[in-house]
């Protein structure tokens, strides 16, 4: 059947061993090849059988020799990115593998073995502009900066370790700050230690800003951002301590382009700018979101019972109170600042979201309907996941999580 349609194929993923018939059949038009823990038999042969190859995905083969696999990669000809995970690089091939880096536009390495960084030196990466580093080791994170320093057009730089180390940064924010790559538009940090100020330092040589994902924000970090909030695009700030809901609620009403945010905990009376009934609060929560037409995830879970959300500034206001709802179990559920979900309390306003595609209000007490599922499912067609209490009353629960499983939706109270 394979050889029947070679020519229509342009990516094939291959699990495990790449087998002789496998790696005799000859596809034209191949433009994307992944193989996964397939070891050294006939890797190298199915690539170097397909000269069109434009992307590679490798994964999963540290513990064999990929010398010739290497050297069959380099010499593709038309070879522009580049994913590897868990893969050896030895010292004999080291040198061809950063002279085909020199190719690449993008490049995503992930806990490798290079063997030998010394040869590094001799290359600069010119055409990468998408880079992803990710380790698992100490002290990588210098190694991964030499790499990084090497790529003048980068605009999308993702770097991450599993431990948790400042190596490198100081460095890293030395070289952002004099402008080493003033093309960076979008910055994801994990599992390094940055301050607040230097992260405002890296920020405030960026000409424009789509993207940024990292542990720390604070108020000098939100002074640059604000620049910016005509392009921000994605922002995840969920891991971020200093970030307070007054912040969100600035990022949520500044920013048009937005597509993507995460963050802490945001309240409706931030929303509402201090009104005087949650009635007020409903119409300009909703109201805010209805702007965010691109919004493909809407999560307004609750805050969880064992954490109670709390502002130091307005202790008193902010305290919630909690009910057993027995149809679950031992869920403590909030039955006080919880947003309501029915029609003619500002739901209606959610209309121009046509993409939203996840729903979710785990942790709030609702007494929805089938009017309000319906409504949903008219005006919300790309929606495929929806979590949350839809009524006290659990034979409602099931009856409208059944309508939204009889159209293919995936809905339940709990992950």
């Amino acid at each position: 059947g394979v050889r029947q349609f070679q020519h229509l194929v342009k990516t094939l993923m291959v699990q495990g061993h790449v087998s002789d018939e496998y790696a005799a059949l000859s596809f034209p038009n191949l433009s994307a090849l992944g193989l996964n823990s397939w070891g050294e038999s006939n890797a190298a042969a199915i690539i170097v059988s397909h000269p069109s190859l434009v992307r590679i995905w490798l994964k999963n083969t540290d513990n064999y020799s990929c010398a010739a696999v290497w050297e069959a990669i380099a010499d593709l000809p038309r070879l522009r990115d580049l994913d590897a995970m868990r893969l050896r690089v030895e010292s004999d091939v080291v040198e061809r593998f950063w002279d085909m880096c020199t190719r690449l536009e993008s490049l995503h390495l992930a806990q490798n073995v290079i063997e030998d960084y010394g040869k590094l030196d001799q290359f600069v990466f010119p055409r990468i502009w998408k880079l992803e580093l990710s380790n698992d080791r100490a002290h990588q994170a210098i190694k991964d900066l030499e790499i990084i320093r090497r790529c003048p057009s980068l605009k999308e730089l993702t770097w991450s370790s599993t431990y948790q180390s400042n190596d490198g940064m100081r460095e890293f924010t030395r070289l952002a700050a004099k402008g080493t790559w003033p093309e960076l538009e979008s910055l994801s940090f994990s599992g390094y230690g940055v301050t607040d100020n230097e992260l405002h330092q890296v920020l405030g040589r960026m000409k424009r800003i789509t993207t940024l994902n990292t542990g720390v924000f604070g108020p000098r970090c939100l002074l640059v951002l604000r620049t910016h909030f005509g392009t921000i695009r994605k922002l995840d700030l969920q891991e971020c301590d200093e970030v307070t809901s007054a912040m969100l609620q600035e990022i949520l009403s500044s920013c048009p382009a937005l597509e993507e945010l995460a963050g802490p905990r945001i309240r409706g009376v931030d929303v509402a700018q201090d009104p005087a009934t949650l009635n007020d609060i409903q119409p300009a929560t909703f109201g805010q979101l209805s702007r965010l037409t691109m919004l493909e995830y809407l999560y307004l879970n609750g805050t969880p019972p064992e954490r109670p959300y709390n502002d130091d500034e307005d202790e008193d206001d902010n305290d919630q109170d909690y009910e057993c709802n027995s149809l679950f179990g031992d869920v403590l559920l909030p039955f006080r600042e919880s947003i309501d979900l029915r029609l003619g309390l500002g739901l209606e306003k959610l209309s121009s979201l046509r993409l939203l595609r996840e729903f979710h209000f785990r942790g709030t007490t609702q007494m929805l309907d089938k009017e309000v599922v319906d409504w949903m499912l008219e005006h919300w067609a790309q929606l495929d996941d929806v979590r949350g209490c839809m009524n006290e009353a659990y034979d409602i629960h099931e009856e409208l999580c059944e309508r939204f499983r009889d159209h293919g939706i995936f809905c339940d109270y709990v992950d």
